[in-house]
Protein backbone atom coordinates (compact mmCIF):
# COMPACT_ATOMS: atom_id res chain seq x y z
CA UNK A 1 0.00 0.00 0.00
CA UNK A 2 1.64 3.21 -1.02
CA UNK A 3 2.12 5.53 1.80
CA UNK A 4 -0.93 8.28 1.03
CA UNK A 5 -3.29 5.29 0.93
CA UNK A 6 -1.67 4.43 4.51
CA UNK A 7 -2.25 8.10 5.78
CA UNK A 8 -5.73 7.68 4.89
CA UNK A 9 -6.70 4.27 6.54
CA UNK A 10 -5.12 5.93 9.87
CA UNK A 11 -7.06 8.96 9.73
CA UNK A 12 -10.47 7.14 9.23
CA UNK A 13 -9.88 4.76 11.83
CA UNK A 14 -8.70 7.07 14.11
CA UNK A 15 -11.67 8.85 13.26
CA UNK A 16 -14.50 6.14 13.71
CA UNK A 17 -15.63 6.26 16.79
CA UNK A 18 -17.07 9.59 16.32
CA UNK A 19 -18.69 8.50 13.09
CA UNK A 20 -22.21 10.04 12.21
CA UNK A 21 -25.36 8.61 10.99
CA UNK A 22 -25.34 8.66 7.09
CA UNK A 23 -27.95 11.05 5.60
CA UNK A 24 -30.69 8.84 3.49
CA UNK A 25 -28.51 5.77 4.06
CA UNK A 26 -29.98 3.45 6.71
CA UNK A 27 -27.64 1.25 8.56
CA UNK A 28 -24.59 3.29 7.42
CA UNK A 29 -22.82 6.12 9.38
CA UNK A 30 -19.73 8.60 7.79
CA UNK A 31 -16.95 9.52 8.54
CA UNK A 32 -15.52 12.79 6.97
CA UNK A 33 -12.00 14.83 7.45
CA UNK A 34 -9.63 16.65 5.51
CA UNK A 35 -6.16 15.30 5.40
CA UNK A 36 -2.70 17.87 3.94
CA UNK A 37 -1.22 16.85 0.41
CA UNK A 38 -0.45 18.61 -2.85
CA UNK A 39 -0.33 15.73 -4.56
CA UNK A 40 -2.99 14.80 -7.49
CA UNK A 41 -5.13 12.24 -6.91
CA UNK A 42 -3.88 10.10 -9.91
CA UNK A 43 -1.22 7.84 -7.73
CA UNK A 44 -4.29 6.07 -5.89
CA UNK A 45 -5.17 4.80 -9.37
CA UNK A 46 -3.58 1.36 -10.67
CA UNK A 47 -4.32 -0.77 -13.77
CA UNK A 48 -4.86 -3.77 -11.74
CA UNK A 49 -7.52 -2.65 -8.92
CA UNK A 50 -9.96 -4.89 -7.79
CA UNK A 51 -12.77 -2.63 -6.71
CA UNK A 52 -15.37 -0.58 -8.82
CA UNK A 53 -13.46 2.92 -9.30
CA UNK A 54 -14.39 6.09 -10.26
CA UNK A 55 -12.17 9.34 -11.47
CA UNK A 56 -13.19 12.80 -12.74
CA UNK A 57 -10.76 15.84 -13.23
CA UNK A 58 -13.03 18.84 -14.16
CA UNK A 59 -11.27 21.29 -16.59
CA UNK A 60 -12.42 24.69 -15.19
CA UNK A 61 -12.56 24.28 -11.64
CA UNK A 62 -9.47 22.36 -11.27
CA UNK A 63 -11.27 20.01 -9.25
CA UNK A 64 -10.35 16.18 -8.82
CA UNK A 65 -12.52 13.61 -7.56
CA UNK A 66 -11.89 9.52 -6.70
CA UNK A 67 -14.39 7.39 -5.67
CA UNK A 68 -13.14 3.45 -4.14
CA UNK A 69 -15.72 0.42 -3.97
CA UNK A 70 -19.64 0.42 -4.46
CA UNK A 71 -21.66 1.32 -0.65
CA UNK A 72 -24.67 1.73 -3.18
CA UNK A 73 -24.93 0.14 -6.75
CA UNK A 74 -27.50 1.11 -9.35
CA UNK A 75 -27.71 -0.75 -12.54
CA UNK A 76 -29.30 -1.62 -15.04
CA UNK A 77 -30.45 -2.48 -18.70
CA UNK A 78 -33.37 -1.68 -21.11
CA UNK A 79 -34.98 1.00 -23.51
CA UNK A 80 -35.78 3.26 -20.38
CA UNK A 81 -32.86 2.55 -18.17
CA UNK A 82 -32.08 6.19 -17.87
CA UNK A 83 -35.71 6.84 -16.80
CA UNK A 84 -35.50 3.65 -14.68
CA UNK A 85 -31.51 5.07 -13.25
CA UNK A 86 -33.49 8.93 -12.43
CA UNK A 87 -36.00 7.46 -10.79
CA UNK A 88 -34.21 5.32 -8.10
CA UNK A 89 -31.64 7.96 -8.03
CA UNK A 90 -34.08 10.68 -7.07
CA UNK A 91 -36.16 8.34 -4.50
CA UNK A 92 -32.15 7.91 -2.41
CA UNK A 93 -32.32 11.63 -0.79
CA UNK A 94 -28.48 11.34 0.02
CA UNK A 95 -26.09 14.06 1.83
CA UNK A 96 -25.65 16.75 -0.34
CA UNK A 97 -21.88 16.30 -0.45
CA UNK A 98 -22.01 12.87 -0.86
CA UNK A 99 -20.99 11.82 -4.89
CA UNK A 100 -23.06 9.49 -7.08
CA UNK A 101 -20.41 8.63 -9.95
CA UNK A 102 -21.10 6.81 -13.34
CA UNK A 103 -22.79 7.13 -16.70
CA UNK A 104 -24.80 5.40 -20.12
CA UNK A 105 -23.90 2.90 -22.46
CA UNK A 106 -24.12 4.92 -26.27
CA UNK A 107 -26.90 2.56 -27.21
CA UNK A 108 -29.48 1.52 -24.24
CA UNK A 109 -31.72 -0.43 -26.76
CA UNK A 110 -28.67 -3.03 -27.47
CA UNK A 111 -27.27 -5.53 -24.42
CA UNK A 112 -23.24 -5.03 -24.16
CA UNK A 113 -21.53 -7.89 -25.49
CA UNK A 114 -17.78 -7.86 -26.68
CA UNK A 115 -14.72 -6.40 -24.36
CA UNK A 116 -17.94 -4.56 -22.47
CA UNK A 117 -19.56 -8.38 -21.00
CA UNK A 118 -20.90 -7.73 -17.25
CA UNK A 119 -21.48 -3.97 -18.29
CA UNK A 120 -24.69 -3.05 -17.93
CA UNK A 121 -25.97 0.11 -19.78
CA UNK A 122 -26.24 2.27 -16.89
CA UNK A 123 -23.74 2.22 -14.07
CA UNK A 124 -24.35 4.27 -11.09
CA UNK A 125 -22.44 3.67 -7.92
CA UNK A 126 -22.01 5.31 -4.47
CA UNK A 127 -18.77 4.89 -3.56
CA UNK A 128 -17.33 3.73 0.10
CA UNK A 129 -14.33 6.21 0.01
CA UNK A 130 -14.78 9.45 -1.35
CA UNK A 131 -11.62 11.74 -2.19
CA UNK A 132 -11.89 15.46 -3.38
CA UNK A 133 -9.15 17.38 -3.84
CA UNK A 134 -9.75 21.32 -5.58
CA UNK A 135 -6.85 23.23 -7.10
CA UNK A 136 -4.27 24.87 -5.67
CA UNK A 137 -4.96 23.33 -2.34
CA UNK A 138 -2.90 20.90 -0.12
CA UNK A 139 -5.96 18.85 1.36
CA UNK A 140 -7.95 16.48 0.30
CA UNK A 141 -11.36 16.17 1.76
CA UNK A 142 -12.90 12.86 2.34
CA UNK A 143 -15.59 10.70 3.27
CA UNK A 144 -15.94 7.06 4.44
CA UNK A 145 -19.09 5.01 4.39
CA UNK A 146 -19.55 1.57 6.30
CA UNK A 147 -21.86 -0.04 8.45
CA UNK A 148 -23.16 1.08 11.89
CA UNK A 149 -21.74 -1.12 14.31
CA UNK A 150 -18.08 -2.13 12.68
CA UNK A 151 -15.18 -2.03 14.44
CA UNK A 152 -12.10 -0.11 14.04
CA UNK A 153 -10.27 -3.26 13.23
CA UNK A 154 -13.45 -4.22 10.29
CA UNK A 155 -13.10 -0.38 9.03
CA UNK A 156 -9.06 -1.10 8.64
CA UNK A 157 -9.49 -4.02 7.09
CA UNK A 158 -12.08 -2.78 4.60
CA UNK A 159 -10.04 0.46 3.84
CA UNK A 160 -7.32 -1.66 2.78
CA UNK A 161 -9.07 -3.73 0.45
CA UNK A 162 -10.35 -0.77 -1.10
CA UNK A 163 -6.52 0.07 -1.85
CA UNK A 164 -5.53 -3.44 -2.67
CA UNK A 165 -4.33 -4.35 -6.44
CA UNK A 166 -4.24 -7.90 -8.11
CA UNK A 167 -0.45 -8.19 -9.65
CA UNK A 168 -1.66 -11.81 -10.47
CA UNK A 169 -3.95 -10.52 -13.02
CA UNK A 170 -1.00 -8.63 -14.66
CA UNK A 171 -0.40 -9.74 -18.19
CA UNK A 172 3.48 -9.17 -19.65
CA UNK A 173 3.58 -7.13 -22.87
CA UNK A 174 2.71 -8.79 -26.10
CA UNK A 175 4.81 -7.87 -28.71
CA UNK A 176 2.32 -7.87 -32.73
CA UNK A 177 -0.32 -6.43 -33.17
CA UNK A 178 -2.63 -9.83 -33.92
CA UNK A 179 -1.52 -10.64 -30.25
CA UNK A 180 -2.86 -7.31 -28.99
CA UNK A 181 -6.10 -7.39 -30.80
CA UNK A 182 -7.19 -11.12 -30.47
CA UNK A 183 -6.66 -10.18 -26.53
CA UNK A 184 -9.55 -7.33 -26.61
CA UNK A 185 -12.12 -9.36 -29.34
CA UNK A 186 -15.10 -6.16 -29.95
CA UNK A 187 -15.80 -6.93 -33.46
CA UNK A 188 -14.63 -5.19 -36.81
CA UNK A 189 -11.32 -3.06 -36.85
CA UNK A 190 -11.88 -0.81 -39.82
CA UNK A 191 -9.03 -0.83 -42.40
CA UNK A 192 -8.99 1.81 -44.96
CA UNK A 193 -11.17 -0.49 -47.62
CA UNK A 194 -13.40 -0.96 -44.71
CA UNK A 195 -13.97 2.25 -43.51
CA UNK A 196 -14.67 3.39 -47.17
CA UNK A 197 -17.50 0.77 -47.65
CA UNK A 198 -18.71 1.86 -44.36
CA UNK A 199 -18.43 5.27 -45.61
CA UNK A 200 -20.23 4.89 -48.75
CA UNK A 201 -23.34 2.85 -46.86
CA UNK A 202 -23.32 6.06 -45.28
CA UNK A 203 -23.33 8.21 -47.99
CA UNK A 204 -26.04 6.52 -49.96
CA UNK A 205 -28.14 6.77 -47.03
CA UNK A 206 -28.49 10.46 -47.00
CA UNK A 207 -28.03 10.59 -50.61
CA UNK A 208 -31.58 8.83 -50.46
CA UNK A 209 -32.89 10.80 -47.83
CA UNK A 210 -33.22 8.71 -45.07
CA UNK A 211 -30.36 10.09 -43.00
CA UNK A 212 -29.01 13.88 -43.16
CA UNK A 213 -26.33 12.69 -40.93
CA UNK A 214 -24.72 9.95 -39.20
CA UNK A 215 -21.79 9.62 -37.30
CA UNK A 216 -19.37 6.66 -37.42
CA UNK A 217 -17.31 5.35 -35.61
CA UNK A 218 -13.84 2.97 -35.73
CA UNK A 219 -12.01 0.70 -33.11
CA UNK A 220 -7.93 0.31 -33.16
CA UNK A 221 -6.56 -2.31 -30.76
CA UNK A 222 -3.09 -1.02 -28.98
CA UNK A 223 -0.21 -2.07 -26.30
CA UNK A 224 -0.63 0.15 -22.76
CA UNK A 225 3.22 1.12 -21.97
CA UNK A 226 2.67 3.48 -18.97
CA UNK A 227 1.15 3.26 -15.60
CA UNK A 228 -2.33 4.34 -15.14
CA UNK A 229 -0.92 7.23 -12.73
CA UNK A 230 1.07 8.21 -15.72
CA UNK A 231 -1.59 8.15 -18.39
CA UNK A 232 -3.82 10.25 -16.96
CA UNK A 233 -1.17 12.65 -15.87
CA UNK A 234 -0.89 12.85 -19.68
CA UNK A 235 -4.16 13.31 -20.01
CA UNK A 236 -4.97 16.05 -17.82
CA UNK A 237 -1.72 17.59 -18.67
CA UNK A 238 -1.64 17.52 -22.17
CA UNK A 239 -5.57 18.16 -22.42
CA UNK A 240 -6.70 21.06 -19.71
CA UNK A 241 -9.33 22.23 -21.17
CA UNK A 242 -11.58 18.60 -21.49
CA UNK A 243 -12.54 16.03 -18.68
CA UNK A 244 -10.33 13.68 -17.68
CA UNK A 245 -12.00 10.34 -16.81
CA UNK A 246 -12.18 7.03 -15.30
CA UNK A 247 -13.55 4.40 -14.43
CA UNK A 248 -12.95 0.43 -13.54
CA UNK A 249 -15.61 -2.08 -13.41
CA UNK A 250 -15.59 -5.90 -14.41
CA UNK A 251 -12.27 -6.23 -14.61
CA UNK A 252 -12.55 -3.37 -17.64
CA UNK A 253 -11.08 0.38 -17.01
CA UNK A 254 -12.81 3.03 -19.68
CA UNK A 255 -10.77 6.47 -19.23
CA UNK A 256 -10.55 9.50 -21.49
CA UNK A 257 -10.12 13.04 -21.74
CA UNK A 258 -13.27 13.98 -23.56
CA UNK A 259 -13.66 17.80 -25.12
CA UNK A 260 -17.36 17.66 -24.69
CA UNK A 261 -19.53 18.38 -21.66
CA UNK A 262 -23.17 16.76 -22.13
CA UNK A 263 -24.60 18.91 -18.95
CA UNK A 264 -23.75 20.63 -16.26
CA UNK A 265 -26.06 21.46 -13.43
CA UNK A 266 -25.55 24.08 -11.14
CA UNK A 267 -27.88 25.56 -8.63
CA UNK A 268 -30.69 25.11 -10.86
CA UNK A 269 -28.45 26.63 -14.13
CA UNK A 270 -27.71 23.98 -16.92
CA UNK A 271 -24.80 24.51 -19.38
CA UNK A 272 -24.62 21.88 -22.69
CA UNK A 273 -21.51 22.01 -24.96
CA UNK A 274 -22.17 21.98 -28.83
CA UNK A 275 -19.46 20.57 -30.23
CA UNK A 276 -19.43 19.14 -33.74
CA UNK A 277 -17.29 20.12 -36.92
CA UNK A 278 -13.15 19.30 -36.58
CA UNK A 279 -10.21 20.28 -38.25
CA UNK A 280 -6.78 19.94 -37.06
CA UNK A 281 -4.20 21.90 -35.62
CA UNK A 282 -1.54 23.78 -37.45
CA UNK A 283 2.20 23.22 -36.92
CA UNK A 284 2.79 27.55 -36.91
CA UNK A 285 0.36 30.12 -35.53
CA UNK A 286 -0.24 31.24 -39.35
CA UNK A 287 -1.47 27.40 -40.35
CA UNK A 288 -3.46 27.15 -37.21
CA UNK A 289 -5.25 30.42 -37.95
CA UNK A 290 -5.72 29.14 -41.96
CA UNK A 291 -7.25 26.11 -40.60
CA UNK A 292 -9.29 27.77 -37.52
CA UNK A 293 -10.96 30.49 -40.81
CA UNK A 294 -11.45 27.26 -42.80
CA UNK A 295 -13.27 25.05 -40.25
CA UNK A 296 -15.17 28.34 -39.96
CA UNK A 297 -15.86 29.17 -43.57
CA UNK A 298 -17.30 25.32 -44.26
CA UNK A 299 -20.30 25.20 -45.14
CA UNK A 300 -20.68 21.19 -44.56
CA UNK A 301 -19.21 21.77 -40.56
CA UNK A 302 -21.43 24.58 -40.09
CA UNK A 303 -24.45 22.63 -41.16
CA UNK A 304 -23.51 19.85 -39.19
CA UNK A 305 -22.41 21.70 -36.11
CA UNK A 306 -26.31 24.43 -36.14
CA UNK A 307 -28.09 20.52 -36.48
CA UNK A 308 -26.63 19.69 -33.16
CA UNK A 309 -27.46 23.39 -31.99
CA UNK A 310 -30.93 23.13 -33.03
CA UNK A 311 -30.77 19.30 -31.43
CA UNK A 312 -29.69 20.54 -27.78
CA UNK A 313 -32.01 23.82 -27.91
CA UNK A 314 -35.31 22.11 -28.88
CA UNK A 315 -35.08 19.88 -26.36
CA UNK A 316 -34.00 21.84 -23.58
CA UNK A 317 -37.36 23.25 -24.16
CA UNK A 318 -39.20 20.65 -22.68
CA UNK A 319 -37.75 21.19 -19.39
CA UNK A 320 -36.35 24.33 -18.84
CA UNK A 321 -36.37 28.09 -19.70
CA UNK A 322 -34.20 31.45 -20.40
CA UNK A 323 -32.39 29.45 -22.63
CA UNK A 324 -29.57 31.12 -24.43
CA UNK A 325 -26.68 30.66 -26.87
CA UNK A 326 -24.72 32.90 -29.51
CA UNK A 327 -25.90 33.02 -32.88
CA UNK A 328 -22.34 31.99 -33.91
CA UNK A 329 -20.07 29.50 -33.04
CA UNK A 330 -16.65 30.20 -31.96
CA UNK A 331 -13.59 27.49 -32.63
CA UNK A 332 -12.83 25.68 -29.35
CA UNK A 333 -8.95 24.94 -29.91
CA UNK A 334 -7.78 21.62 -28.04
CA UNK A 335 -3.94 20.40 -28.32
CA UNK A 336 -4.39 18.53 -31.97
CA UNK A 337 -7.80 19.05 -33.08
CA UNK A 338 -10.04 22.17 -33.17
CA UNK A 339 -14.08 22.30 -33.47
CA UNK A 340 -17.26 24.45 -33.81
CA UNK A 341 -18.05 25.15 -30.49
CA UNK A 342 -21.50 26.41 -29.00
CA UNK A 343 -22.19 27.09 -25.43
CA UNK A 344 -25.59 26.33 -24.57
CA UNK A 345 -27.41 27.72 -20.57
CA UNK A 346 -30.70 27.47 -19.55
CA UNK A 347 -32.79 27.09 -16.20
CA UNK A 348 -34.20 24.39 -15.28
CA UNK A 349 -37.75 24.47 -14.77
CA UNK A 350 -39.09 23.68 -11.04
CA UNK A 351 -38.89 19.81 -10.03
CA UNK A 352 -36.59 19.19 -12.82
CA UNK A 353 -33.59 17.51 -12.80
CA UNK A 354 -30.22 16.99 -13.90
CA UNK A 355 -31.10 13.16 -15.46
CA UNK A 356 -34.31 14.68 -17.27
CA UNK A 357 -31.76 16.55 -19.39
CA UNK A 358 -29.59 13.77 -20.03
CA UNK A 359 -32.63 11.76 -20.97
CA UNK A 360 -33.55 14.28 -23.65
CA UNK A 361 -29.92 14.82 -24.80
CA UNK A 362 -28.18 10.99 -24.67
CA UNK A 363 -27.28 10.82 -27.75
CA UNK A 364 -26.65 13.65 -29.21
CA UNK A 365 -26.23 14.64 -33.14
CA UNK A 366 -22.60 15.05 -32.30
CA UNK A 367 -22.13 10.96 -31.53
CA UNK A 368 -25.18 9.47 -32.95
CA UNK A 369 -26.89 11.24 -36.46
CA UNK A 370 -30.05 12.91 -37.22
CA UNK A 371 -32.94 11.93 -37.13
CA UNK A 372 -31.55 10.13 -34.00
CA UNK A 373 -33.83 6.86 -33.89
CA UNK A 374 -32.87 6.28 -37.75
CA UNK A 375 -29.09 7.27 -37.39
CA UNK A 376 -28.98 4.56 -34.61
CA UNK A 377 -30.57 1.72 -36.44
CA UNK A 378 -28.08 2.46 -38.97
CA UNK A 379 -24.80 2.30 -36.41
CA UNK A 380 -26.53 -1.02 -35.10
CA UNK A 381 -26.76 -2.44 -38.20
CA UNK A 382 -23.64 -1.35 -40.31
CA UNK A 383 -21.00 -0.17 -37.84
CA UNK A 384 -19.86 -3.85 -36.93
CA UNK A 385 -18.75 -3.52 -33.49
CA UNK A 386 -19.66 -2.94 -29.74
CA UNK A 387 -19.34 1.07 -28.92
CA UNK A 388 -20.56 -0.18 -25.32
CA UNK A 389 -19.58 3.04 -23.12
CA UNK A 390 -17.57 4.73 -26.23
CA UNK A 391 -19.59 7.61 -27.12
CA UNK A 392 -21.94 7.47 -24.13
CA UNK A 393 -22.24 9.55 -20.94
CA UNK A 394 -20.34 9.36 -17.37
CA UNK A 395 -19.98 11.94 -14.55
CA UNK A 396 -20.96 12.20 -11.50
CA UNK A 397 -24.65 13.72 -9.42
CA UNK A 398 -23.94 15.07 -5.77
CA UNK A 399 -26.98 15.28 -3.28
CA UNK A 400 -28.17 18.49 -4.12
CA UNK A 401 -28.41 17.71 -7.92
CA UNK A 402 -25.47 19.20 -9.10
CA UNK A 403 -23.20 17.67 -11.34
CA UNK A 404 -21.49 17.50 -14.69
CA UNK A 405 -21.82 14.33 -17.30
CA UNK A 406 -18.95 14.59 -20.13
CA UNK A 407 -19.80 13.00 -23.79
CA UNK A 408 -16.97 9.94 -23.83
CA UNK A 409 -15.08 10.86 -26.66
CA UNK A 410 -11.20 10.79 -27.18
CA UNK A 411 -11.39 7.50 -25.01
CA UNK A 412 -10.15 3.51 -24.34
CA UNK A 413 -11.18 0.70 -22.71
CA UNK A 414 -8.06 -0.86 -20.97
CA UNK A 415 -8.09 -4.51 -20.17
CA UNK A 416 -3.87 -4.56 -18.85
CA UNK A 417 -2.06 -4.47 -20.77
CA UNK A 418 -4.36 -4.13 -23.99
CA UNK A 419 -6.10 -1.03 -25.22
CA UNK A 420 -8.79 -0.70 -27.50
CA UNK A 421 -9.24 3.18 -28.91
CA UNK A 422 -12.02 4.77 -30.48
CA UNK A 423 -12.50 7.56 -32.49
CA UNK A 424 -15.67 8.65 -34.88
CA UNK A 425 -16.38 11.39 -37.77
CA UNK A 426 -19.71 13.31 -38.56
CA UNK A 427 -20.92 12.18 -42.18
CA UNK A 428 -22.77 14.68 -44.21
CA UNK A 429 -23.51 15.23 -48.15
CA UNK A 430 -20.12 15.94 -49.29
CA UNK A 431 -17.95 13.85 -46.80
CA UNK A 432 -14.54 12.41 -48.54
CA UNK A 433 -13.59 9.13 -47.14
CA UNK A 434 -9.47 9.76 -46.93
CA UNK A 435 -10.59 13.53 -45.24
CA UNK A 436 -12.64 11.17 -42.42
CA UNK A 437 -10.13 8.81 -41.94
CA UNK A 438 -7.85 11.15 -41.22
CA UNK A 439 -10.09 12.97 -38.44
CA UNK A 440 -10.33 9.86 -37.21
CA UNK A 441 -6.65 9.48 -37.15
CA UNK A 442 -6.35 12.79 -35.29
CA UNK A 443 -8.89 11.86 -32.81
CA UNK A 444 -6.96 8.61 -31.90
CA UNK A 445 -4.29 10.47 -31.25
CA UNK A 446 -4.23 11.85 -27.54
CA UNK A 447 -4.88 8.42 -26.25
CA UNK A 448 -2.43 6.81 -28.41
CA UNK A 449 -0.09 9.19 -27.19
CA UNK A 450 -1.11 8.72 -24.07
CA UNK A 451 -0.42 4.77 -23.98
CA UNK A 452 3.11 4.98 -25.09
CA UNK A 453 6.50 5.24 -23.08
CA UNK A 454 7.87 8.21 -24.26
CA UNK A 455 4.45 9.53 -25.80
CA UNK A 456 3.71 13.36 -26.20
CA UNK A 457 -0.22 14.28 -25.82
CA UNK A 458 0.61 17.67 -27.82
CA UNK A 459 1.92 15.90 -30.80
CA UNK A 460 -0.20 17.23 -33.26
Amino acid sequence: MIEDAQMIVDAVVSAWGSAQAAEGLPGWCAVRCELPTSRSLTRFLDWQARQPIAFFAHPETGEQMLGFGAAQVIAGDGADVEGETHRQLREMSIAADLRWFGGFAFDPTTSLTGIWSGWPQAIWFLPKLTLVREADTAEVRLIYLDHVGQSPSEVKRALCALFATDASDAVSHTAGGTAVADAMENGLVHDLSAWQTYLEQSLKEIDEGRLAKVVIARQQPQRVETTLMETMDRLISGYRDSHAFAMHWHKLWFLGASPEQLVRAESGTLAVDCLAGSMARGRTLHEDEALAAALFASEKNRNEHQAVVQFVTDRLKLISQEIEWPDVPTVKRLANVQHLFTPVRAKLNDGKHILDAVSLLHPTPAVGGVPRADALSFIRTHEGWERGYYAGAFGFMDGAGDGVLTVTLRSAAVRYPTAMLFAGCGIVAGSNVDEEWKETQMKLLPMRMAFQQGGDTNVQ
